[in-house]
């Protein structure tokens, strides 16, 4: 700072308070910071083809930003959008993730991402999720084996043995 700069704020002790002083005289006002750091995270998607480790930097930069503004997220939301923000290719990782009900912290999940982006793209193959699908009707409470119309179903059953027959 310059000489009459740091007479005119010598009274101030902190450096964040210079900050915020300045921030009040000739910057935004905070909430509007803050609203426009949280639409970002909410509204920003990777896209296809581009560097994971970009990505959630850019994430991370902005979560940082909406702290430094008055707003609170923890880890666990943090992670929750960084891979809601993922494009198609990265389903089975969410999927892996969500079904295995893995806790991540951010640099772990970074990593972790950087490593399934290199798997993939080593390969050169677009990732695609399986879904499994039938195409006949079940009974309620039935196995694959007790489809409805199968054969095995249809046959009359004759009983053997001793009993009383009707006459």
């Amino acid at each position: 700072m310059s000489d009459v700069l740091a007479k005119k704020h010598k009274f101030l002790a902190m450096v964040k308070e210079i900050m915020d002083y300045l921030k009040g005289k000739f910057g935004q006002p905070e909430w509007s910071l803050r609203h426009e750091t949280i639409k970002y995270i909410y509204t920003k998607r990777m896209k296809e083809g581009t560097s994971v480790k970009e990505h959630v930097l850019d994430m991370m930069m902005h979560f940082n930003i909406a702290e430094v503004n008055g707003s609170a997220m923890d880890v666990a939301n943090q992670v929750s959008f960084i891979l809601e923000s993922l494009p198609k290719s990265f389903i089975p990782f969410q999927t892996n993730a969500s079904l295995n009900k893995i806790k991540f912290n951010l640099t772990i999940l970074l990593n972790e991402l950087q490593r399934f982006q290199n798997l993939t793209k080593g390969k050169g193959k677009e990732v695609e999720a399986n879904v499994a699908t039938t195409k006949g009707k079940f009974k309620r409470g039935s196995s694959s084996k007790s489809k409805v119309g199968s054969s095995k179903s249809n046959r009359k059953i004759e009983k053997k043995g001793k009993g009383k027959n009707p006459k």
